[in-house]
């Protein structure tokens, strides 16, 4: 089986990295099957976007540049055309697409080819977009129905789906009626470049480098300043943490801003806020005892699954999230850590310790979950 991914006007990214280019490295790698990258590349970085594409799985992808946003809607049709022409090319079999306008577009390209092609499109779903674009207007607004025309043709007429999360596929059947069978669960997984990464070596060293001592405990963060990631929602609690537990320390891996600072300047000496170059995030997280994922629960993020959860248990951490999302709901199943609230009660770190010591035997590796899909086909 030749299998293509289909990225549409997606810049390089650590997520992109992991959970796409990767996917097409294990397929080739570890699976045995010829895969290879189709993508429009976004139109003012396409030269240095292609590059690090070309960096990461060789010359072979297959490119073309996705005309500007602002056209998007308007020239729909052309793309269409144009992927027609691309896909004629690759010669693939199963098409997986990346989000909405991906396989939306995938869809009206195969039905314009008619039968002069036989191909399966698979839709990845990656998340709830509509509910995104509602609730954290990630989205510019001319360009929202289209995206939400295609998430609904994507959701309802793939041939296979991937959700990140059964709670995602709930929330298809509530907000577009799919009632279909036809989908797989595959959460972010970690990339096969570091599926095999031991954090024991690291975890002394880095502790040291941070200023750590070894009766520290340690709680780490890593992400960005995106609203969905949720930082105003734990972060004004940590003074009650902080207070509470002498012991206690943070690492930040994410930009600065004045909520760090103020915790800073109250507790001095017990937050480490920095940056640390992609290939070391796993090590440096090797130096925590436990992963922060507390999120607003809105439907954004009680479908998720955040990249961060396959890296802080690849790097050995004890996770922390709040009720009511499929990260809890992995949590309690996996046994990966515990669920409490961001404010502090002073039952939490009798809770802490009581999951620390636990060893996790299971990992977000693609080989527990992407054979699935080929089995589909």
């Amino acid at each position: 089986m030749r299998i293509g991914y289909f990225l549409y006007d997606e810049g390089y990214s650590g997520v992109i990295e992991s959970q796409a280019l990767d996917v097409v490295r294990f397929f080739n790698n570890e699976i045995e099957c010829d895969s290879v990258l189709i993508a429009a590349l976004p139109f003012r970085s396409h030269s240095k976007v292609r590059r690090r594409f070309e960096e990461s799985l060789g010359k072979g992808i297959i490119t073309t540049i996705a005309i500007p946003q602002r056209l998007q809607v308007l020239l729909q049709w052309l793309e269409v055309i144009r992927l027609t022409r691309k896909l004629k090319k690759a010669k693939v079999d199963l098409l997986v697409c990346r989000n909405a306008m991906a396989c939306s577009l995938a869809l009206k390209a195969r039905k314009m080819l008619g039968k002069s092609i036989e191909l399966k499109v698979c839709y990845d779903g990656r998340g709830a977009l509509k509910a995104e674009a509602q609730e954290y207007n990630v989205y510019p607004d001319f360009l929202k129905p289209l995206l939400f025309e295609s998430e609904r043709n994507a959701v309802l007429n793939s041939d296979m789906r991937i959700a990140v999360s059964e709670e995602l596929i709930a929330w298809w059947k509530s907000e577009y009626g799919y009632d279909a069978e036809n989908h797989i669960v595959i959460p972010t997984t970690i990339s096969t470049l570091h599926q095999n990464f031991d954090p024991a070596p690291h975890r002394e060293n880095w502790r040291e480098s941070f200023g750590f001592k070894s009766d520290d405990v340690v709680m780490a963060f890593a992400g960005g300043k995106a609203d969905w990631q949720g930082m105003d929602f734990w972060l004004p609690h940590m003074h009650g943490w902080l207070r509470n537990m002498p012991e206690l320390k943070l690492l930040l891996l994410t930009p600065g801003n004045s909520s760090i600072a103020e915790l800073c300047s109250a507790f001095p000496n017990r937050i480490v806020n920095t940056f640390v170059a992609h290939h070391d995030v796993l090590k440096a997280l090797s130096s925590a005892d436990y992963g922060i994922l507390w999120r607003h629960p809105s439907t954004t993020n009680v479908v998720a699954s955040p990249t961060k959860l396959s890296e802080y248990v690849q790097a050995g951490l004890t996770i922390i999230t709040n009720e009511g999302m499929n990260v809890s709901r992995l949590v309690a199943e996996k046994h990966l850590g515990v669920c409490l609230n961001p404010l502090y009660e002073t039952s939490y770190p009798l809770k802490l310790s009581g999951v620390r010591p636990h060893k996790y035997s299971f990992l977000f590796s693609k080989d527990k979950f992407y054979p699935k899909l080929i089995q589909h086909f």
